[in-house]
């Protein structure tokens, strides 16, 4: 009897949130902006993922690919070729570079060159180089014509919240 009045008190304080227009995370109740803003600050947005390591940033671009409806592998920390995450599906195998730089400090068309030649290390057909800065404009002259995306700042943040916000 104890244990139906809890369980009848509970839903009722839920439903009494839920009229609120309040949304339960983590058994914190906020507004859907809040709970957005939990989600942010949980996965790193809000520090532009400066809390991860390096290898920590490696596993989380790759869980963003795995959302992101990929098979993906971590490559081992040396002898990579400079390649830090392949993801594969049925039509794509995406070498990945990640590149967790400050503010400022931008990827350069080096970078980019060095992708391009590890491709087939991995047999992609296309390379994404992510950075948590942005890339100089050789960088984007040098990947306009060949089969690399690049992600800076603001791309990755857009995807972070589509796969693991929004969702």
């Amino acid at each position: 009897a104890l244990e139906q009045k809890r369980q009848a008190a509970k839903a009722k304080f839920e439903a009494s949130q839920k009229a609120k227009g309040l949304v339960e995370y983590n058994g914190k109740w906020g507004t859907p902006e809040q709970v957005k803003q939990w989600k942010e600050i949980e996965v790193g947005l809000d520090k532009n993922f400066t809390h991860l390591s390096h290898f920590e940033f490696e596993e989380f671009i790759a869980e963003l690919f795995r959302k992101m409806g990929y098979d993906t592998t971590v490559t081992r920390k040396t002898g990579d070729f400079g390649i830090d995450v392949v993801a594969k599906n049925s039509k794509d195998a995406i070498a990945i570079q990640v590149k967790q730089n400050s503010p400022g400090n931008h990827v350069g068309a080096v970078t980019v060159q060095n992708v391009l030649g590890s491709m087939w290390q991995y047999k992609a057909n296309k390379a994404i180089i992510i950075t948590t800065a942005d890339f100089t404009v050789q960088a984007e002259q040098q990947a306009r014509e060949a089969p690399v995306e690049l992600w800076n700042k603001r791309t990755l943040h857009e995807m972070v919240r589509k796969y693991f916000i929004d969702k």
